[in-house]
């Protein structure tokens, strides 16, 4: 399922930290600033800041291995996260829907996963 239309900026917010202790530093954005027609998920996307196009993986939706609540965040692929106060999102193309894992280690092996599938997807010409 192709989003290659859903393009948008939203200031960076804080989070937990549970993503960077996992080491998988993500950016949060500002929920308002996400479209409403977007689709919860996990997604192959671009984000851009300071002039630099970056390949990245986002997860957007409900957080149901911590049972909080709903959060847009983006991890650069292959890339430490600059200090920013906003990120311009492209995405790409969904991956699949959101899930719960029984364990952090189940979590930590769908993410690398993901982050495979979202790297073969953007080296595509």
């Amino acid at each position: 399922m192709s989003s290659s239309a859903t393009r948008f900026t939203a200031r960076i917010v804080p989070g937990t930290g549970r993503g960077k202790r996992m080491g998988v530093p993500t950016f949060n954005l500002d929920l308002p600033s996400v479209p409403a027609d977007l689709s919860e998920g996990i997604y192959a996307a671009y984000a851009s800041l300071d002039g630099q196009r970056l390949p990245a993986v986002v997860h957007y939706g409900p957080r149901l291995f911590h049972g909080e609540s709903t959060s847009f965040e983006v991890h650069l692929l292959d890339s430490p996260p600059p200090p920013a106060s906003s990120l311009t999102v492209e995405m790409v193309e969904r991956l699949r829907s959101v899930r719960s894992f029984a364990t952090e280690e189940a979590l930590k092996a769908q993410i690398a996963m993901d982050m495979a599938q979202a790297r073969a997807i953007l080296a595509q010409p």
